[in-house]
């Protein structure tokens, strides 16, 4: 398990790459025997790709957040399994 953070100031449809309507079907194309709910909280419900930062590590991923954990005020870390991470290439 990897400790990540949601990253404010990432918009969940800014940037998406081509070919994907969003970051959340970009995560699925790439991880698609994961479940999809929240990596945060659980909740299956208003799910986005959120970009997350790995505590100790360079990098932004996406993972399944609800609108709610994705919020920028949410700051608190939080453990994901380290194959869940789809890194964004920038």
């Amino acid at each position: 398990m990897v400790q990540v953070r949601n990253l404010p100031g990432y918009s969940y449809n800014q940037d998406v790459p081509s070919g994907f309507r969003s970051w959340l079907e970009f995560w699925q194309h790439n991880r698609p025997l994961h479940g999809i709910y929240c990596r945060c909280c659980g909740s299956r419900t208003d799910l986005v790709g959120g970009h997350v930062g790995a505590v100790g590590y360079a990098g932004v991923y996406i993972v399944p957040l609800c609108k709610s954990c994705n919020h920028p005020d949410n700051r608190l870390a939080f453990p994901v399994d380290a194959t869940e991470l789809v890194q964004v290439k920038r």
